[in-house]
């Protein structure tokens, strides 16, 4: 297949265990890949900065065949101030890929506001899609830790507000980091540097739009399901009910409104996933004997689990970009009562293929789920939609053509 153009994609993460972010990087680089495109990844592994072609490199053992770039520096991580490090491997990376243009999915954590001097000096178009917030707001999600609600006062590029908001681990020192981190890219004019910013739903799209220096660079382009429904092993026979949790044990996920929530409920409780909140949601549940906690596990491990007669409960406080967790979820069968919150409205119709919670509070979820167990048959025939729902998204393959169709429309707009 002849080569329709050369990509570098720049992500902190690149596995299918790292969330939303890192997953949809490493899909999108092999189905880019497979269309004939030159698709280039540099990416943290192992400790190091790393680059590799994502085709040569996925026919391959784990960890072989690519170019090691360096240690990243722990005490920079940790600051998100500036690595020299990344710069240089920055700086190599495009030096070796030769690329088109550039599709970044995460910046600020490892790269740091080192990477803008190689960035500006790239004579491409520079795309970032917008996984998470932290292209304006320093806590990443629009959120506070402290008041555990969504909160917008950094929307408009402002970012002294963390410093009394308390919004990063309600810690003056840490909302204090988070504020001199997004003065160093102000400062460094770090937005500038992208021609576009992808949004993957409307939600996303429509709040980035709000910002008067980025709205005429805001393009939305949904992003897919990255499985088939026929990918996955959806349980086409119901099955006795269970409630599960899936994903990171932290504040804006809501783990501990979860097991508030199903805490004492007499049916089998699966919690997948970890994260800091992890204990205090264990003695919360250590009253429920039918709770049972995995840690982190395999897709393999949740299309066994997971379908017909699962209730999956994501009380998220914040505003998803997406929602990868409810996707997978839909795609198994499984009946989802999720937050009403940023776009996953755009994924569940109340009453018809899940739940939609306006209330976070725990009782509002709890409510929700008796009644749910009450009602085997509505549960079963959500889950059924749900699926329908799913198999109806952008498949990865028609997704990455979209992409493709926008890388090539920012090269012929830069080349002007």
């Amino acid at each position: 297949m002849a080569v329709l153009l050369r990509v570098l994609s720049i992500t902190p993460r690149y596995d299918s265990t790292s969330g939303g972010d890192g997953l949809y990087a490493r899909n999108l680089a092999v189905a880019c890949g497979s269309l004939g495109v030159v698709m280039d990844v540099l990416t943290v592994m192992h400790g190091k900065f790393v680059q590799f072609n994502c085709i040569s490199w996925e026919k391959r053992p784990y960890g072989l065949d690519y170019n090691d770039m360096g240690d990243v520096p722990k005490d920079i991580i940790r600051l998100n101030y500036y690595s020299s490090r990344a710069r240089e491997s920055l700086k190599a990376s495009i030096r070796r890929a030769r690329p088109d243009l550039i599709h970044v999915h995460g910046i600020h954590q490892y790269f740091t506001v080192a990477s803008l001097e190689p960035l500006r000096r790239f004579s491409g178009p520079i795309v970032l899609t917008v996984h998470d917030y932290k292209l304006l707001c320093g806590n990443a999600g629009f959120f506070s830790d402290r008041t555990a609600s969504p909160c917008m006062r950094c929307l408009q590029g402002r970012y002294t507000p963390p410093l009394f908001e308390r919004c990063k681990r309600s810690s003056v020192l840490a909302s204090g980091g988070a504020a001199f981190q997004m003065a160093l890219w102000s400062v460094a004019r770090g937005l500038d540097v992208f021609d576009a910013f992808h949004c993957g739903s409307q939600f996303v799209g429509n709040l980035i739009r709000q910002n008067n220096r980025l709205a005429d660079r805001v393009v939305t382009v949904r992003l897919p399901a990255l499985r088939g429904t026929s990918e996955v092993i959806a349980k086409e026979e119901p099955r006795t009910l269970r409630l599960a949790y899936v994903g990171r044990m932290v504040i804006h996920k809501g783990p501990l409104v979860f097991a508030q929530a199903v805490a004492g409920l007499p049916c089998p409780i699966d919690v997948y996933g970890d994260g800091f909140l992890r204990s205090q949601a264990e003695v919360l549940l250590e009253g429920t004997p039918q709770a049972r906690f995995h840690g982190w596990v395999d897709h393999e491990r949740l299309d066994r689990d997971l379908g017909l007669g699962t209730i999956v409960i994501l009380p998220y406080l914040a505003n998803e970009t997406f929602c990868y967790a409810a996707v997978e979820a839909m795609a198994r069968g499984c009946c989802v009562v999720a937050s009403a919150r940023g776009a996953i409205p755009e994924l569940i119709t109340h009453g018809i293929n899940g739940i939609l919670i306006e209330d976070t509070e725990p009782v509002a979820f709890r409510r929700a789920v008796v009644k749910l167990l009450g009602t085997p048959n509505s549960v079963f025939q959500m889950g059924r939609n749900a699926m329908i729902a799913a198999s109806e998204l952008p498949t990865l393959t028609g997704h990455a053509k979209s992409m493709i169709e926008l890388y090539e429309k920012l090269i012929r707009k830069k080349s002007q």
